[in-house]
């Protein structure tokens, strides 16, 4: 009995909620972009090209860190050498030796990779498109630079020695990139630390399952504690610190610099069961046991790499925004379809709707509301600025009025966006919406009899079963009703065609 009481309970909560859900308006998901953090700094770059990031690797337990004093001397005297070879072996054989040097050189992997991994995210076309979301910004695109290839770089500096006597500001990386073709220069620092250290013992409860009867007779389960287990932990951390810097070559300006860090690590635990080790017992595994530096700070490569393309380089953001329910009772039954269609993205039917309502009544705040999102959905940022500011205000007095203002924000710093994208050459294909459309999607149904897949009727010229028939319908099928003849209603089929069915075959 209790047990059918309950089935009867959670049915009702399930049909209860499928109302509620079939209720809901639902939230239109759709793409937008995002500017370089730089901004508008980055205006007229068009060709970047990636210099060393020096790297400073984690000093290991017992090594003493050296560093080294410039002599103006000394770099003078490499040079001097490293233009003899040059002249003996030729310019050819020699640019191919410091090539091979360079790439070889171990000592810079993780600047190197570094390098390796923000080319890569930058020549992405559609960087953080989200699967799930609409993209309707046609013509945009995240992949605007070209990037100088690294044997032309390293051509570059192997001629001009600039590997030698150090690149240390912006006059030399404005040479640089002249010799490249350049219009920005991007490079800095990488520096990682790392720490081993042993945690707190953390003492466990491990329970088991006992089975017993209550005062009913049934049998049930209870878990109690069987014993404790002790766990000791060690653990490395490693932390990278990246510093990049931004340089104009046209005016050897810095146009910006910024640091990031990241962080992993990784923990082993030895345990041991029902009782704490003696002091003689060894408790903590050994370090060795751990991850080795080297593969943490890659992991901290990845992010940071994302973090410098974000710098330099737009993307695309993700927005789910809900879709605003119409409350004017003489238009909630149209623009509740017409919130089906914006949330499948079928923007052309839903604009005409929202447009329609709009019209009929500019105070209605929501329509406003969700024509604006259909303009920026679609990158026409201005006109969804035009009808975000129409919703605020027509917006009930202390109604949600940040939703309105995030919106306003939002338009306001797109069409920004939309700014700095033309100037490196990247143009929004516009959408133009017609609300044509919408009289006979703002119309009432017609609900034609039968079944869709066995019922056909005919649907007339003219009022009358002589004229000429324009085609056929399905039953159990809803269309556009414009006015009511006689025996006759005037409908609206596929392909806009406009023709009267007999009363007899509608519901």
């Amino acid at each position: 009995m209790r047990n059918q009481l309950f089935i009867k309970a959670v049915l009702s909560l399930l049909i209860i909620a499928l109302g509620h859900f079939a209720m809901a308006q639902g939230n239109f998901k759709y793409h937008y972009i995002v500017p370089p953090d730089l901004g508008d700094r980055m205006e007229g770059i068009k060709k970047i090209a990636f210099l060393d990031f020096k790297y400073t690797p984690p000093i290991e337990e017992g090594a003493v860190e050296v560093v080294e004093e410039y002599d103006a001397g000394d770099e003078l005297v490499k040079i001097m050498i490293e233009k003899q070879k040059k002249e003996l072996l030729g310019e050819e054989e020699y640019n191919r030796l410091q090539s091979a040097k360079r790439s070889s050189d171990g000592g810079n992997i993780m600047g190197g990779a570094l390098i390796s991994n923000m080319t890569s995210i930058l020549l992405i076309p559609d960087r953080g498109k989200t699967l799930g979301f609409k993209f309707l910004i046609e013509g945009m695109r995240t992949d605007v630079y070209t990037i100088v290839d690294r044997a032309t770089i390293d051509k570059v500096l192997s001629e001009q020695q600039f590997q030698l006597s150090g690149v240390v500001d912006g006059e030399q990386m404005s040479e640089i990139g002249m010799l490249l073709g350049a219009d920005a220069i991007v490079t800095g620092d990488l520096v990682s630390t790392k720490t081993d250290e042993r945690l707190d013992e953390r003492r466990e409860e491990v329970k088991k399952a006992v089975k017993y009867t209550d005062d009913e007779g049934e049998e049930k389960t209870k878990y109690v504690l069987d014993y404790y287990k002790y766990v000791y932990p060690v653990r490395r951390t490693v932390t990278t610190a990246l510093n990049i810097q931004v340089v104009s070559v046209k005016t050897g300006e810095v146009l910006g610099t910024k640091a990031y860090t990241e962080t992993a690590s990784n923990t082993k635990e030895r345990t041991f069961k029902r009782a704490r080790p003696s002091s003689y017992v060894k408790k903590y595994p050994n370090y060795s046991e751990l991850q080795s530096a080297d593969a943490l700070i890659r992991k901290t490569i990845n992010p940071l790499s994302q973090s410098g393309a974000n710098l330099i380089a737009p993307r695309f953001g993700a927005i789910s925004m809900k879709i605003s329910k119409v409350k004017a009772k003489e238009f909630k039954k149209i623009a509740k379809e017409a919130a089906v269609y914006l949330k499948q993205a079928r923007l052309e039917k839903a604009y005409a709707m929202y447009k329609n309502i709009y019209d009929a009544d500019p105070y209605i705040t929501e329509a406003a509301f969700n024509l604006g999102m259909i303009y920026e959905a679609t990158g026409q940022y201005e006109k969804a600025l035009e009808y975000y500011e129409a919703a605020r205000e027509s917006a009930v007095k202390n109604s949600n009025e940040k939703k309105y203002t995030q919106a306003i924000d939002r338009a306001e710093k797109d069409i920004e966006v939309l700014e700095l994208m033309a100037a490196l050459d990247v143009k929004l294909e516009k959408q133009y919406f017609s609300d044509a459309g919408g009289a006979s999607l703002m119309a009432e149904k017609a609900q034609t009899k039968g079944n869709p897949k066995k019922d056909r009727f005919n649907v007339y010229e003219k009022a009358d079963d002589s004229s000429a028939i324009i085609g056929k319908v399905p039953g159990g099928r809803g269309y556009p009703m414009f006015s009511v003849e006689g025996d006759w209603t005037l409908i609206e089929i596929v392909g806009g065609k406009k023709g009267y069915i007999e009363n007899k075959n509608l519901k």
